[in-house]
């Protein structure tokens, strides 16, 4: 019996099977956490099970792992976040789903959001491949809508700036969870689904045009 006990409790040796779905997530949130020169490919490797050399034979150097983990965070957050907007027939009202489908997007995603954040703090080679990743493909789109609003005297001029600013400062308390639990004392417990609900309701009181 004893024998047996130890049979199963000791380890084969043999590395993990992990998916590249699994390495780039977990290599995400690795650069999100420690930030891109504190990330270690070895430390990875171990907290994924995996032999020391397994992360860099199947993704490269830790450059191409970053390109290759961001750009698969990206396309994450995209197949979400078009999962998430609902069919909505006016402008308005796809701005308004527009708002809070990136902020309950953001929710989920919020190793990307952290990475994001990190990078932004500095101007770098990395920040500016994030912007083309990230935002540039969605610029014009997202100003054509404003812009079509602003000229119809539904909403007060916004440029694309003030829009995603407005939009991803909403998500903060997702992506600054220990920041926002400690309010929990004075404003009660963070309910998602209502903050969200509010906040979007806000933004859209305070770009709407002033009333005559």
């Amino acid at each position: 019996m004893t024998g047996d006990c130890v049979n199963e409790k000791r380890p084969t040796g043999r590395p993990q099977t992990r998916t590249d779905e699994e390495i780039l997530g977990a290599a995400l949130r690795a650069f999100a956490m420690a930030g891109y020169e504190a990330m270690s490919i070895r430390t990875l490797n171990k907290d994924l099970g995996l032999s020391h050399e397994a992360v860099r034979q199947r993704f490269g150097s830790k450059e191409q792992l970053y390109r290759v983990a961001v750009e698969w965070g990206i396309a994450e957050f995209n197949r979400y976040l078009s999962a998430e907007r609902t069919h909505q027939s006016t402008d308005l009202d796809i701005l308004r789903e527009s708002i809070r489908a990136f902020i309950v997007t953001a929710r989920q995603h919020q190793d990307l959001g952290r990475l994001i954040l990190r990078e932004s703090l500095e101007r770098s080679e990395r920040m500016d491949s994030i912007f083309a990743w990230v935002f540039e493909p969605n610029l014009a789109g997202i100003k054509a809508l404003l812009d079509r609003l602003a000229q119809a005297g539904q909403i007060q001029p916004i440029s694309v700036r003030e829009y995603f600013f407005l939009a991803q400062g909403a998500a903060a308390p997702f992506a600054r969870m220990a920041l926002s639990d400690a309010f929990d004392p004075v404003a009660g417990p963070l309910d998602p689904a209502a903050y969200i609900a509010r906040v979007v309701d806000i933004i859209m009181q305070g770009i709407a045009p002033p009333s005559t």
